[in-house]
């Protein structure tokens, strides 16, 4: 196997950065790698990192912009709220390097939250599309459509990182784990909808936060 190229010019050399953090820090957590680290896994000058990005909550930033543009390309234009979570719940699958990198990210607490990300284009359009479902009445409740979102989001985010905690804790510790995560989905969307008979959550994918093992 022979020896890989290194990236020149511009264009190439930021894209093998934000790669190689996105590798690094999602699997590692932003505190334990450091700069250099990246340009090595990189393999460019460390010194192009503080040319092109300046700093290395910057690099964190545009590396969470571009995995969560990824993200929403994946995703695509759902048309319902319904559809909204499905699509994004496979996305989620697919782009584990952004959901993980944005959990260390949190938890390490090196980023405040009005930076975390340029922009939540995918959750104002959940926003969006449960207040178009409530003026039509297909949403029943009244609670702000803010709290709706929020309240699935969390937990899709919970089950992403805490499932095996919460299925044995409370019993659920089965070797269907995906299908119960839909069923749980589907209770509690029901308190707010009418849920058709193919939701398209009866097979979303087994979602799970992986060690570094």
């Amino acid at each position: 196997m022979g020896k890989k190229e290194k990236p020149r010019g511009r264009e190439k050399v930021i894209d093998a950065l934000i790669e190689a953090a996105a590798d690094l820090w999602s699997k590692k957590g932003i505190e334990a790698v450091s700069v250099r680290e990246i340009a090595l896994h990189a393999g460019v000058n460390h010194g192009l990192v503080h040319i092109y990005f300046g700093s290395k909550e910057n690099l964190v930033r545009q590396t969470l912009d571009r995995l969560v543009s990824t993200f929403r390309e994946d995703a695509g234009e759902p048309d319902s709220f319904l559809d909204a979570l499905v699509r994004g719940s496979y996305s989620m699958q697919k782009n584990e390097k952004y959901w993980r990198l944005l959990s260390r990210a949190l938890i390490d607490g090196k980023m405040d939250e009005d930076k975390i990300q340029s922009d939540f284009k995918y959750m104002n359009n959940i926003v969006r599309l449960i207040d178009e479902e409530k003026k039509k009445g297909e949403i029943k409740s009244d609670m702000d459509s803010r709290f709706i979102a929020t309240g699935i989001l969390s937990m899709g985010f919970g089950m992403l990182i805490f499932k095996k905690l919460l299925f044995a804790a409370t019993g659920l510790n089965t070797e269907n784990q995906d299908t119960v995560t839909a069923e749980l989905f589907k209770g509690w969307i029901s308190l707010i909808k009418e849920l058709p008979s193919d939701t398209g959550l009866e097979t979303m994918p087994e979602l799970s936060f992986k060690s570094d093992t």
